[in-house]
């Protein structure tokens, strides 16, 4: 792994860290993010939200609905604003 991607896939770890209920759909040791527990999850709607927004930042495409309506108006300060953060650098794993 390079040293940029490492820095990215540590970015992307500190940006899960705001999320605890995110991390089991993701595999920080194996760079894998679980797409079809991600389809199948039953979350409130702000988790799918999160964990549709952060499953897209991993994949890098719009792969699950998220919309920054969504965000704004369903998600509390905690959970916005380290997306917010991330509008402002984003970084693809």
């Amino acid at each position: 792994m390079t040293n940029d991607l490492k820095r990215v896939v540590s970015e992307f770890d500190l940006l899960l860290e705001h999320y605890p209920f995110a991390k089991p759909y993701f595999d920080m040791e194996n760079r894998e993010c679980k797409v079809d527990a991600i389809r199948e999850m039953k979350g409130s709607s702000s988790e799918r939200i999160v964990v549709h927004f952060l499953a897209n930042v991993w994949i890098g495409e719009d792969e699950f609905p998220v919309s920054l309506l969504d965000i704004a108006g369903t998600l509390g300060d905690k959970q916005r604003l380290p997306i917010v953060e991330w509008l402002r650098q984003p970084f693809w794993p």
